[in-house]
């Protein structure tokens, strides 16, 4: 990819646009579920997991505070979207575990996000590089993420 300033911007933009888009995205399915946008974020990083989790696990993705979080987890609890129990390997924490009506809302996102995804991408192969290229600026992504933290922990 070239780097020229013109193509940077134009490509920051459209990662912009592209993370706009996925809030958006986020807002309609958390709207269509009945639950709160922040708990489908919490349902996605437990989809992401194999769908388990510890809320200590839980805040530190999210950047959460553990009371913000418990708050979110007694929602989704009471909506059955997931179960908390206790942790085999360790009597003072709990799991956090997807139940099959948060599997079932997460593969319906997916499905939606499949068909958006297909809409646009030729059959050429594009779609193993778009993932790989997506991949690798999630993890550039998280890289920032972490250098901003220890910047604001440094403070």
């Amino acid at each position: 990819m070239s780097t020229s300033g013109t193509d940077l911007d134009d490509t920051v933009s459209a990662l912009r646009a592209l993370v706009l888009a996925a809030e958006r995205f986020r807002h309609a399915s958390a709207e269509q579920g009945g639950i709160g946008v922040s708990d489908t974020i919490v349902l996605s990083h437990l989809g992401t997991a194999g769908g388990t989790l510890t809320p200590g696990q839980l805040s530190e993705r999210l950047l959460l505070r553990s009371g913000t979080l418990t708050a979110i987890l007694d929602r989704l609890t009471a909506a059955d979207y997931v179960t908390r129990t206790p942790n085999p390997e360790d009597r003072r924490s709990v799991l956090v575990t997807l139940r099959p009506a948060g599997r079932r809302f997460l593969a319906a996102g997916r499905k939606r996000m499949a068909s958006a995804v297909t809409s646009v991408l030729n059959s050429d192969g594009t779609a193993a590089e778009l993932s790989a290229q997506l991949s690798q600026l999630a993890a550039g992504l998280d890289a920032q993420t972490e250098r901003l933290l220890k910047r604001a922990a440094a403070r």
